[in-house]
């Protein structure tokens, strides 16, 4: 921890090696169900140590483990808490209004379904045009992006966070976001 403290890079190495798992488990024990299939456990991990080695760590306070171990655990709570409260005040991410996608008016479920007028079913989406024609669309937009943007996208396809992303190419995380951005918006253009 004093290696750390003193910017040994292998030393925070190390204490994210030890010490990830401890954070992982408080996580998932305080991460709310409906926010399980939202938010991804080590992304809040990885929120943890962010933060701890953005602010410049004290390790002087966590003179043994057990008191490291502890301020983690205490940093990933409130990390979890900050992360529910993000999906249940932002009106944006208000989890109160999703619906599912079986059932369109959660509401009047059973008068959806009663009445021959609705179809909840859309033939489009079945059909092999629009398949053939949508897979056209992401390929010339994915061309279109030159080789860093389809770099960007092969990445996150492997399921990378935004910050690995832009480590792996040596460029900004607003990069990153920028390329996806422009992607999906000639997607829908």
């Amino acid at each position: 921890m004093r290696e750390a403290a003193r910017g040994s890079e292998e030393a925070v190495w190390l204490l994210l090696e030890r010490y990830s798992k401890n954070i992982l488990r408080v996580v998932r024990r305080h991460l709310p169900s409906e926010l399980r299939s939202k938010v991804d456990s080590t992304d809040i991990v990885q929120s943890v140590w962010k933060s701890l080695i953005r602010k410049g760590a004290k390790f002087d306070d966590a003179s043994t483990p057990e008191k490291l171990v502890a301020y983690l655990a205490g940093m990933a709570k409130y990390k979890v808490y900050e992360t529910h409260r993000h999906y249940t005040t932002t009106k944006a991410f208000d989890l109160g209004r999703e619906q599912s996608l079986s059932q369109p008016d959660a509401g009047n479920t059973a008068a959806a379904n009663s009445r021959p007028d609705v179809d909840l079913h859309d033939a489009r989406a079945q059909e092999p045009l629009e398949i053939i024609s949508t897979r056209e669309n992401w390929q010339r937009a994915i061309n279109n992006s030159g080789d860093r943007g389809r770099r960007i996208v092969e990445l996150r396809l492997q399921g990378l966070t935004y910050e690995e992303v832009a480590g792996r190419l040596n460029i900004s995380v607003s990069t990153v976001r920028r390329a996806l951005d422009s992607l999906l918006e000639s997607l829908s253009s």
